[in-house]
């Protein structure tokens, strides 16, 4: 929450007015922003003028009974902390990147523990697991070892199925394809090389449907359509070529509803309108022609 006293910090809140206080300033005081003209009745003047340093926490995910989140401290910079409620108890869980910023992103809580995505100087931006303490906060694996942009795997639409986390990485070798985790350096792989060797088919909008995950991703045969997968190469298969050939129906903003993904989607005859799938060509239809 924003406050003209203390900047964006964190606050917590039972529900009430008396309740709902300041939790901790991690960044205190102000700093310098500029000058403005100040004028009154006697004249005007230059004044300095100052703004409350903020930490911006962001990215939030629970572990257990407590709250992992990321925020920016004038120590550390951006990195990750954990707060059990308490003044006292919100500290920072590990500086990553000492004397820069880590920049924590995506938390997801999977089991026991969390899962990110992170930078260091050595390996830039990879999986993270941590279990909001120092010792237990490490790399999960570098996907795409080195540093520099070819060493960077840049993990994103990090979303847990059942015990499994399902993300989008980028390797050399297979360019940005669907990878999954169970938390473990081993257990963390490549789904599927959709499209064979460095061709990346982009893998966006990963949503969680029952024990499945719905996505979209970018063949050269199919264009962007729907996809499904039970996190086997096998059980990773397109599941409506909506608009045949290359051309791509450009499915949006993926939605559980019960046993079904709902989404938008583009087809020449119809423009762009809501559909939904089951996870087969039989079972992907327009929902209604609204427009």
């Amino acid at each position: 929450a924003q406050w003209e006293a203390s900047g964006r910090e964190l606050w917590v809140s039972d529900g009430t007015s008396a309740g709902t206080v300041l939790l901790k300033d991690i960044v205190p005081g102000r700093h310098f922003v500029g000058q403005e003209l100040s004028c009154d009745f006697f004249g005007c003047e230059v004044v300095d003028v100052y703004a409350p340093n903020s930490s911006d926490p962001s990215t939030f995910a629970t572990l257990g009974n407590r709250m992992v989140f990321s925020a920016e401290s004038v120590d550390a910079g951006r990195e990750l902390w954990v707060t059990d409620g308490t003044r006292a108890g919100t500290v920072l869980v590990k500086d990553i990147f000492p004397g820069g910023s880590s920049d924590p992103r995506s938390l997801v809580q999977v089991g026991d523990r969390v899962l990110f995505s992170a930078n260091t100087r050595d390996s830039d931006r990879e999986l993270w697991v941590s279990d909001g303490t120092p010792q237990g906060t490490a790399m999960l694996k570098d996907i795409a070892p080195g540093a520099g942009e070819v060493g960077s795997s840049s993990p994103s639409w990090l979303t847990r199925v059942g015990g499994r986390l399902f993300f989008s990485a980028d390797t050399p070798a297979y360019g940005t394809e669907l990878w999954v985790s169970d938390g473990a350096s081993a257990g963390t792989v490549l789904v599927k090389d959709i499209a064979s060797g460095p061709t990346s088919t982009s893998p966006l909008s990963l949503a969680q449907v029952g024990d499945r995950l719905f996505f979209t991703a970018d063949t050269p045969e199919s264009g962007r359509e729907l996809w499904v997968s039970d996190g086997t190469p096998g059980g990773t298969n397109l599941a409506a070529d909506i608009v045949p050939l290359a051309v791509g129906s450009d499915p949006l903003d993926l939605t559980a509803f019960g046993e079904r993904v709902l989404f938008s989607a583009f087809h020449p005859a119809y423009g762009r309108e809501l559909w939904s799938s089951d996870g087969t060509p039989q079972g992907t239809t327009l929902v209604r022609d609204i427009g």
